[in-house]
């Protein structure tokens, strides 16, 4: 009776229905986790890891599965980091998170988009050396979690980041 009622939501798409719920998420998770172990390791494994799921979600993307641009974006925007050793591609880097925002704010997925703006703010603060270009990121990512009604993520942000926030 499952597939009766699930056809028209997966006609033609056969081959990624099985990225479509839960897949796609323990992909990008993954390869979140990865790229920072690699930020912070520098261990070659882990920034292989985190491309394998680049690729995966991508892979996913391309075959059709929409609710997987955002973090697909997202994942391709943190191989860019890691790949950008002189510190000059931070204009793509940008443009690829944007990209991952919007594509949030489409789907209505408030927790990516707050998490999305949290990243890009921690990137420009902690590896470019950003604070003032970082500053409207970290508060639209407490305006996302405020809305998703993640109260102690924001208490939590406003705590550790307070200076960022003045009067927000």
């Amino acid at each position: 009776i499952l597939e009766e009622l699930f056809t028209p939501f997966v006609s033609g798409r056969d081959k990624v229905f099985r990225g479509h719920f839960t897949n796609f998420s323990n992909s990008f998770y993954e390869g979140i986790m990865s790229y920072r172990l690699y930020h912070h390791t520098k261990k070659r494994k882990y920034r292989k890891q985190g491309r394998l799921s680049t690729k995966r979600l991508h892979k996913w993307v391309d075959d059709g599965v929409l609710d997987c641009i955002p973090v697909a974006a997202c994942l391709r925007a943190e191989q860019m980091v890691v790949e950008d050793k002189k510190r000059r591609n931070k204009p793509a880097i940008l443009r690829e998170y944007r990209r991952a925002i919007v594509g949030a704010q489409e789907l209505g997925v408030w927790q990516w988009e707050a998490m999305f703006h949290e990243r890009v703010f921690q990137i420009l603060a902690e590896i470019y050396g950003d604070v003032v270009g970082s500053e409207l990121f970290l508060k639209q990512a407490v305006s996302c979690y405020d809305r998703w009604e993640a109260f102690s993520k924001v208490e939590w942000l406003k705590q550790v980041h307070g200076r960022f926030l003045n009067g927000y």
